[in-house]
């Protein structure tokens, strides 16, 4: 009835009861995760009806760590509530994954009307604990302990734990030849005995990656409460994680830089900050480096979620108008070297779009137009897209326009770098057009801009039309049905 029933109230009145049976030691393991794992429920009131019972299964669990530890510190209390945290999710996490896989094999497997009976039953229960992804279920984890659990408040020690090296261990140090140099840590420096991280508070990497996301939600969090506190209250706040993350982010980024989905969840921090601290306090070659960290992840990841993540950080340094002048030389540093990137890619071509690619030169074509694309929809650059610096070299619009022209061709593996193109001349075209004057008497250079518009327009629409329902070319499937939901398309198909 807890986890299955239709009326909220019945199931929150069930979970106190179970609550209290579970004071007594009457619930079995078994039972008790269950009951856990409607922390992930759908409905808040479940969640937060839930969260008590799960402070306690979380009491227990730090009191399971710290076993054999005489007197331990604070710190060592947090830490091994932090870990004892980490567990548990990582492991109600998992079980919940198997229950959406095991879902699916009774979908497929069960026949016969008791069976079907008894699969709708528990497609209930798991829809209502799978409402959200990965992401989403951490989130409502968080939300609905954050009054129950010191924990999950508690950002400055999920920082400071996130920072220790966790892969050195006792027997590591102890085994360590005295002749090697020691273990680097993120900071820069050596590793030492005391730097060990203690087993009640080691983390693996399933745990570390849960706690960074942990971290991430905890601060936006914070942000979120502060912003509706009393007067001054956010200013105070945000100063506060500000100070801490000057600090540590740095070493975050060091960290966690080859990465991915770790550094994708770094990246959202930035955004956590007030920036205009930086001027405050005379740290501006801290914030020329915050800058460099962000860039360089962008610059060196393919993946979409590590790219808008790093997109939404430079978003928020560019809303800091304290620091226009810096923000102003490093966005034009980051296109320039795009720039770079993108010519250096097909150099020494005449005919790009017959020309032969390269294996990584595709895959470095398709990471590049990822990123034009992921910067375009955020920031108007018609101008760079455009420079050709007089006639002295082909524009960027021309080399990805001739690019496009490989769609003809056919090749599966460049399907990707051509959706990505197209995508980059569709915002571009996009952007111009939210430029067009609607002057009665317009200008020559608004004349100018005009035509180029159409010319650069029916150039696009030409090989969408072509691509999507023409006969001259032998277009790779994935690219027909990019081209399909293409706006440019449709806009012309109702016009």
């Amino acid at each position: 009835m807890a986890t299955s029933d239709t009326e909220i109230s019945i199931r929150v009145a069930v979970i106190q009861v179970l609550g209290a049976i579970d004071g007594y030691s009457l619930l079995e393991d078994e039972e008790r995760e269950k009951l856990c794992l409607l922390l992930f429920d759908e409905e808040a009131k479940v969640r937060k009806a839930v969260s008590q019972f799960v402070k306690g299964v979380w009491e227990e669990a730090l009191d399971d760590r710290l076993v054999g530890k005489d007197k331990p510190s604070d710190e060592d209390r947090q830490r091994a509530g932090l870990k004892a945290l980490a567990v548990l999710m990582v492991k109600w996490c998992k079980t919940l994954d198997k229950l959406i896989g095991d879902d699916e094999e009774d979908e497929d497997d069960a026949d016969g009307e008791d069976d079907a009976t008894a699969r709708s039953n528990k497609r209930k229960e798991v829809a209502a604990l799978i409402a959200m992804d990965h992401k989403g279920r951490i989130a409502l984890a968080v939300e609905a302990l954050w009054d129950e659990v010191d924990s999950v408040r508690d950002w400055e020690s999920l920082l400071d734990l996130l920072l220790l090296d966790h892969s050195a261990t006792t027997e590591d140090d102890a085994s360590q030849d005295p002749s090697r140099p020691s273990r680097g840590q993120p900071n820069g420096k050596a590793s030492t005995p005391d730097s060990v991280v203690d087993e009640a508070w080691r983390l693996d990497d399933l745990q570390e990656s849960m706690l960074l996301e942990v971290l991430v939600t905890s601060l936006r969090r914070a942000k979120a409460e502060a912003t509706g506190g009393k007067k001054g209250e956010e200013e105070s706040v945000v100063n506060d994680i500000t100070r801490e993350l000057i600090k540590g982010l740095p070493r975050l980024f060091i960290k966690y830089q080859t990465d991915q989905n770790r550094i994708a969840d770094v990246l959202l921090i930035p955004t956590f900050m007030n920036l205009d601290l930086y001027l405050e306090m005379r740290m501006m070659a801290g914030y020329n480096s915050l800058w460099d960290d962000v860039t360089k992840q962008f610059l060196s990841h393919s993946s979409l979620n590590v790219l808008t993540h790093a997109m939404s950080a430079i978003r928020h340094f560019m809303d800091a108008t304290s620091l226009s002048n810096t923000n102003s030389t490093k966005i034009l540093e980051l296109e320039d070297e795009l720039s770079t990137s993108l010519r250096d890619t097909v150099a020494g071509r005449d005919e790009i779009e017959v020309a032969s690619f390269g294996e990584d030169e595709v895959l470095s074509l398709t990471s590049l137009c990822a990123r034009l694309a992921v910067l375009f929809g955020s920031r108007n650059i018609t101008g760079w897209i455009e420079e050709d610096e007089g006639g002295k070299q082909s524009s960027a619009w021309d080399i990805l326009n001739a690019l496009i022209e490989r769609g003809r061709l056919g090749y599966k593996d460049e399907a990707m770098m051509i959706e990505q193109a197209l995508q980059v001349l569709t915002l571009h075209l996009i952007w111009k057009g939210k430029c067009l004057t609607d002057e009665a008497d317009p200008s020559p250079d608004d004349i100018r801009y005009k035509e180029t518009l159409v010319t650069q327009r029916e150039t696009l629409l030409e090989k969408l039309v072509e691509y999507a329902v023409g006969t001259q070319s032998n277009t790779a499937e994935s690219v027909k049905r990019a081209v399909t939901t293409s706006p440019l398309l449709w806009t012309r198909i109702w016009h």
